[in-house]
């Protein structure tokens, strides 16, 4: 995961409100960078700092939603999302939804595809990525 990517996962699955905070989260995942490159960072992938945390913003200032889910029962779940945001949105998962939902997930450049562990946990895992990736019904 690039450091761009690992970015745009912390904030992404969970509410970060400073960016000393994030860069103590960053450095806790193997990604050392000093406040004015975080800054750089922050501003080329358009985060900005809404409602007290900071959140992945399009020109017009308003949140972008970080995915729409589509269902594909039994098993298997796509999240699509913008260009480029699959893989952080795929490492949320992984590092954030319990084994005994999910086998795994596939990322690719805005696809995320997600395999349920088993059909009869279908519908509770749609409900747990829905409020882990914050997901309207």
């Amino acid at each position: 995961m690039t450091p761009d990517q690992k970015i745009l996962s912390v904030i992404s699955g969970q509410d970060v409100t400073s960016q000393s905070q994030l860069e103590r989260l960053l450095a806790a995942r193997g990604i050392h960078l000093t406040q004015s490159t975080l800054s750089r960072r922050l501003k080329a992938l358009s985060i900005e700092k809404q409602q007290g945390a900071y959140r992945v913003v399009n020109q017009s200032g308003e949140s972008l939603p970080s995915a729409s889910i589509i269902t594909a029962p039994p098993n298997l779940l796509i999240l699509r999302t913008s260009a480029g945001f699959a893989a952080a949105l795929a490492y949320v998962v992984d590092q954030q939804i319990s084994k005994d939902l999910i086998a795994g997930t596939v990322a690719g450049e805005d696809t995320v595809m997600i395999a349920i562990a088993s059909p009869h946990l279908f519908q509770r895992a749609v409900k747990e990525i829905k409020t882990l990736l914050k997901l309207r019904d």
